[in-house]
């Protein structure tokens, strides 16, 4: 997985945010079980684990959100990356 990020970059409260990154395989393999952990203010949002949209109903202005993907091709995982964080605006 290369150049996670969230979009919109500058989220208001009424925008859903989404996991946004390229996955590219050595050999190939096509995503499968990909492993998506969204963070609220630092803290793991356990019921958004492999989603890859955040609905704006959970989301309030002024908190600060990101997330981390842990690439797999169906067999194995690659390297965790982590997105930058975004802050909600009004």
């Amino acid at each position: 997985a290369r150049s996670p990020k969230v979009s919109p970059s500058k989220p208001r409260d009424k925008n859903d945010l989404k996991a946004v990154y390229s996955y590219s395989d050595a050999d190939g393999d096509k995503e499968k079980g990909s492993r998506i952990y969204w963070y609220k203010n630092g803290k793991r949002q356990s019921k958004l684990t492999n989603k890859k949209t955040v609905d704006d109903k959970l989301t309030k202005k002024g908190e600060k959100w990101h997330f981390s993907i842990t690439p797999k091709d169906g067999t194995s995982f690659g390297t965790i990356k982590t997105s930058s964080k975004v802050t909600i605006g009004k």
